[in-house]
């Protein structure tokens, strides 16, 4: 059995759209033989990484990008924009409509602004198809952006003896801050496209409405996220002291990643100030790192909290995973929106990055969480509705003092029986489980 796994963010690139397939790759290397066909840039840069990545003994395949706009080298960082509050709003509104709509008709793809060449991934991937005559080929794409699906079902077309998994990292409709993604006409495209699938994965446990789900029957399996224990072996001392702060000498709450309009600091930032209201000498500094960190830090000043903010900028990621292990909190805002029903199935890739660093979580979001129950496990970490602030001020402040008396645990061994859940290594068993059972359903 041979696996081909494509996604157009390479591993060489510091974003998180990368990782899932990384780890899957490494893993899956283990047993078979696994090729990993990605995007690259077409000059100088073709070769560079911005981050240290791991694929096993996956053969790493890259086809050149048709153009760019940026490269990770020169990410765009998030600021406040000089904007009147009506304009902001009809742009914030727009611009993800916008972009999904020209997903859905190109091969562009955001993080840069990137087209990927269509053509040149069909005839790579034909290759490889035609190069494994006898051999059963596993197909294995991993959406966004919105071409690798249409990629995956003309190849699975062209050749229908090969295994299509279409692996859904991220929703392809009903988007959270899509409002056009919503309608049933994307929808019922998305099931056209994929009808052909041998298997859909994805990481979340409910995919659509309650009929679509249904839709797919036997076919669906639910393949979260996860972590990979060896990326935590080789974490130097010295990677996160970049501005000589010293962790050990505040109680530090930390935040690490992106911000978006559901997805929001803002109650968390009120309950901090609610704790330095009451609390004036309390010495807590509240880190932060992403390509957010400017507008977390004006979102500190609005609250007067500028003293006790400390922002990093955009960070690699092992230097993130630093921050998390060298901080007393980790402050997780999954959903922040009005949709409890879609916040409910959130399960954000930093989620298992919190529960790996053993330390207390203060999760923002709707109390029906599916992940409640996991996060909560530990019996320090805790969800909080965006409305309860005081009761978030109080959290922060037993833990200070938990912290003060030397009482504040390192929780890896209370989260150990959830935590082996989701090795990577583990999750590849399920995923070749439902390979398995993919072909069992075709009579082979």
């Amino acid at each position: 059995m041979i696996f081909v796994i494509v996604n157009p963010f390479s591993p060489r690139w510091n974003n998180i759209a990368s990782v899932r397939t990384e780890k899957l790759a490494k893993y899956i290397s283990r047993k078979y033989e696994t090729l990993l066909v990605t995007s690259s840039f077409s000059d100088e840069l073709s070769q560079k990484s911005w981050r240290r990545y791991d694929i096993g003994s996956a053969k790493l395949i890259e086809i050149p990008l048709r153009y760019w706009k940026r490269s990770p080298e020169t990410r765009k960082v998030s600021v406040e924009r000089n904007k009147t509050s009506l304009f902001k709003k009809i742009y914030q509104y727009l611009k993800p409509n916008v972009w999904y709509l020209l997903e859905i008709s190109s091969s562009i793809s955001s993080g840069g602004i990137l087209i990927h060449d269509f053509r040149q991934y069909e005839k790579k991937l034909s290759e490889i198809i035609l190069n494994y005559p006898h051999e059963k080929v596993v197909l294995f794409t991993s959406y966004g952006p919105d071409f690798v699906l249409r990629l995956g079902k003309k190849l699975k077309e062209r050749f229908p003896n090969i295994i299509w998994v279409a692996d859904f990292r991220d929703p392809a409709f009903n988007i959270f801050d899509t409002l056009i993604s919503r309608s049933q006409l994307f929808e019922k495209r998305v099931f056209k496209i994929c009808r052909t699938a041998d298997a859909i994965t994805t990481v979340f446990e409910a995919f659509g409405s309650a009929d679509s789900y249904q839709k797919f029957g036997n076919k669906l399996y639910f393949i979260p996220n996860g972590y990979d224990p060896e990326d935590y072996i080789e974490l130097s001392d010295d990677l996160v002291r970049i501005n000589t702060y010293n962790f050990s000498s505040f109680f530090t709450i930390a935040f690490t990643g992106s911000v978006y309009k559901d997805r929001s600091l803002e109650p968390f930032v009120q309950a901090l100030s609610l704790v330095k209201d009451k609390n004036k000498s309390s010495e807590i500094t509240f880190v932060h790192c992403g390509k957010d960190s400017q507008e977390i830090a004006l979102l500190m000043k609005k609250y007067g909290l500028e003293e006790c903010s400390k922002g990093f900028g955009f960070v690699s990621r092992e230097q993130s995973q630093k921050i998390q292990l060298e901080s007393d909190i980790l402050v997780l805002p999954f959903y922040t929106g009005k949709n409890k029903n879609f916040g409910a199935i959130i399960r954000t890739g930093k989620v298992y990055e919190y529960l790996m660093s053993g330390k207390p979580i203060l999760a923002i979001g709707p109390q029906e969480w599916k992940m409640r129950e996991e996060i909560e496990a530990d019996g320090v970490s805790k969800v909080f509705e965006k409305n309860e602030i005081e009761a978030m001020g109080e959290y922060i402040l037993r833990l200070k003092e938990m912290k003060e008396k030397g009482q504040l645990p390192n929780l890896v061994e209370r989260r150990k029986h959830i935590l082996e859940e989701y090795r990577y290594d583990k999750i590849v068993e399920k995923l070749l489980d439902a390979v398995e059972k993919a072909l069992k359903n075709r009579g082979e």
